[in-house]
């Protein structure tokens, strides 16, 4: 019986532009995206609480909510981006964990 092999989609897909990688939109590939809002997370390993810092529209608010940290223990980043293509709504994601620097993206829907 042979199995059908899934295919996967790619973590996070960048165009080679001479000295530079594109983002790619994760829904249409193209590699125009805009980011829109970027959120900061900083704690001490394992703590509930950190800083939290989004940045969106010229405006900054702080809090020290972890709850959409993309790093279940360290620190993370995550970058909000709308495509111009089909419009849709992406994360980047970078998060510390254990001593590796984890890079992916997700869509919002």
């Amino acid at each position: 019986m042979d199995e059908k092999k899934k295919e996967k989609k790619p973590i996070l897909e960048l165009f080679n532009d001479g000295d530079i990688g594109v983002l790619l939109c994760p829904e249409c590939g193209v590699g125009n995206m805009k980011h829109y809002r970027v959120e900061v997370f900083d704690r001490v390993e394992d703590d509930r609480f950190g800083l939290h810092l989004t940045i969106e529209d010229g405006k900054m608010k702080r809090d020290q909510g972890m709850t959409d940290n993309p790093s279940i223990r360290r620190g993370g980043l995550s970058v909000f981006f709308w495509c111009e293509n089909c419009e849709d709504l992406s994360v980047l994601h970078i998060a510390q964990h254990k001593g590796r620097t984890e890079v992916f993206m997700g869509t919002i829907k």
